[in-house]
């Protein structure tokens, strides 16, 4: 998942499939867009900056979640009609 340009966020370790994974994933994104938005400097226009940057990059990054998210979600539909174990739990399918 991209929190800017060539950031990527890992989330190869998360089960996007469940909740408390989404919730991982976020935390993940969030801790990356702080520190990859935050200037040090301080002033009214450095905070300006860091906001613009943060909306950005988390409407990227979100964008970007929910489509792994999705994903996630497809793989394991699909890898829950294509085991035996499925198919003698739901006869026909």
């Amino acid at each position: 998942v991209a929190a800017a340009p060539a950031e990527t966020i890992s989330h190869a370790d998360i089960d996007l499939t469940t909740k408390a994974g989404v919730e991982q994933l976020n935390r993940r994104i969030e801790t990356k867009i702080r520190g990859l938005c935050e200037t040090g400097t301080p002033g009214v226009v450095a905070r300006q900056y860091e906001q613009q940057c943060r909306a950005v990059a988390l409407a990227e990054a979100r964008t970007k979640a929910r489509i792994a998210i999705a994903e996630a979600n497809a793989n394991k539909a699909r890898l829950a009609q294509a085991t035996p174990a499925s198919r003698t739990a739901n006869p026909g399918a």
